[in-house]
């Protein structure tokens, strides 16, 4: 998923020229030192990367408008909703984000079903060590490639800070003033 630069924060994407945002970039960034804080695996092969990430920025997105763009609520949001909890009292819009954002933090469970975890640095660290040489072994990370997809979890951290919220506060601004 492409968005415009946002507070000049780009990035290329495997040197094509092409130019992606931070949640994106997660993709070509596994072993950053935050990565399982700030993503986690979901199986979900009916649908791209790319719907994913935009499903789940705009799940995002509600979210915050819902907890009146304030840190601390969005924080308490994320988090319950990651730990598989309700999260309170939501308007409509929230609520609906909720659901969706729910949906596919579910789809971690057959990830971890199939692959004995859903950390994105595990998975990482096992795809690194596959012997690709042994029969089986090349069609089965294929296999993984084609139904594994990587679900923001509404945080992203820049050294301990999290920016999230400042990339939704940048999207917001790319609205239209009543969306």
């Amino acid at each position: 998923m492409l968005w415009p630069p946002i507070g000049g924060a780009s990035f290329s994407w495997g040197g094509s020229g092409m130019h992606v945002c931070h949640p994106c970039n997660l993709l070509q960034s596994l072993n950053r030192p935050s990565i399982d804080r700030e993503s986690i695996l979901i199986w979900c092969p009916e649908f791209e990367q790319r719907q994913i990430l935009a499903l789940t920025a705009y799940a995002h997105l509600a979210l915050y408008r819902a907890c009146g763009k304030k840190l601390r609520e969005w924080t308490q949001i994320v988090t319950t909703l990651a730990m598989g909890r309700e999260p309170g009292m939501l308007s409509p819009e929230g609520i609906a984000a909720a659901q969706t954002f729910r949906t596919l933090l579910a789809r971690s469970d057959e990830t971890f079903r199939r692959l004995q975890s859903s950390a994105p640095s595990h998975v990482s660290i096992a795809l690194q060590m596959a012997d690709t040489s042994r029969k089986g072994v090349t069609q089965g990370l294929t296999y993984l490639g084609q139904n594994l997809r990587l679900l923001p979890l509404g945080r992203l951290y820049e050294g301990a800070d999290d920016i999230y919220p400042d990339i939704l506060e940048a999207r917001l601004r790319l609205l239209p003033q009543n969306s």
